[in-house]
């Protein structure tokens, strides 16, 4: 089966024997991805313990320090892992918009992949609420959120801004093209969102519907930017997928709110 979309026609699905066309083959290889993802991986534990060091409960003024400390540090991890994205491109003379798939999408796309991005999450709802976590369970990002003021704030325009951005860049952008110059889709897509899924244990835990959810989406990115053919529906899909939880925070307020992002 041939991959390329017909002129006018919707794109075809991704199945077990289709591959992508030869001259959407990306010309770098997959250990530099797998190098950027490890940039970001390691940048994130260094955010991980040096915020660590700011939250005791007892201490005065935490939630301040929080607040100008996590903008620097979110910054500086992302622009690390964009330094590393861009060193890639330039290593491969490879132009920014064509080599990741940004060329102009319709708008109706990108509305419809938001609104399906939140669709997902609420699906979502029903299994945290019968599963809820542990009281005992705690992490870093819950902690952030109980915080409010400016940590909130920044860890807001994380989730709904910068990680769509720099994580559909990383996954879907770079690596799933790269594993598909060998692989057919789901094998590729499965490993992209298991490394995926991965790195939102921090986030999350070990809560498990939580990583359930999380690999459902990643599934879903992989999929949007196999049919589509671009990475722009997947990077609004994401967006959508990860502003949900802080709109239910805010329509639970009324009634006491929710603990933290994850319900």
């Amino acid at each position: 089966m041939n991959s390329e979309t017909p002129a006018g026609g919707a794109p075809p699905l991704p199945g077990a024997d289709t591959a992508p066309p030869r001259m959407d083959w990306p010309p770098w290889r997959v250990w530099e991805p797998l190098a950027a993802i490890a940039v970001l991986a390691l940048s994130q534990l260094a955010l991980g313990l040096l915020l660590g060091g700011l939250l005791p409960r007892s201490k005065p003024g935490a939630g301040e320090q929080i607040g100008l400390a996590l903008p620097i540090l979110v910054l500086g991890s992302h622009a690390a892992t964009w330094l590393a994205i861009l060193w890639i491109l330039r290593r491969r003379s490879a132009g920014f918009r064509a080599a990741l798939r940004l060329a102009e999408t319709p708008g109706r796309w990108l509305l419809k992949s938001y609104g399906s991005g939140i669709g997902l999450y609420l699906l979502m709802l029903p299994l945290l609420a019968v599963f809820p976590p542990p009281p005992e369970q705690s992490n870093l990002f819950t902690d952030i959120f109980r915080q409010g003021g400016p940590a909130l704030a920044m860890l807001l325009a994380t989730a709904v801004l910068l990680a769509p951005a720099l994580e559909e860049t990383l996954f879907r952008g770079l690596l799933l093209p790269a594993l598909r110059r060998q692989w057919k889709f789901w094998p590729a897509a499965v490993l992209v969102t298991a490394l995926f899924t991965g790195m939102h244990v921090a986030q999350t835990g070990a809560y498990l519907p939580a990583l359930a959810g999380i690999f459902a989406c990643g599934l879903a990115l992989a999929w949007l930017r196999e049919t589509s053919g671009s990475l722009w529906p997947a990077i609004a899909f994401h967006m959508g997928f990860n502003s949900t939880p802080f709109v239910v925070w805010l329509m639970t307020l009324p009634f006491g709110g929710l603990e933290g992002p994850l319900g």
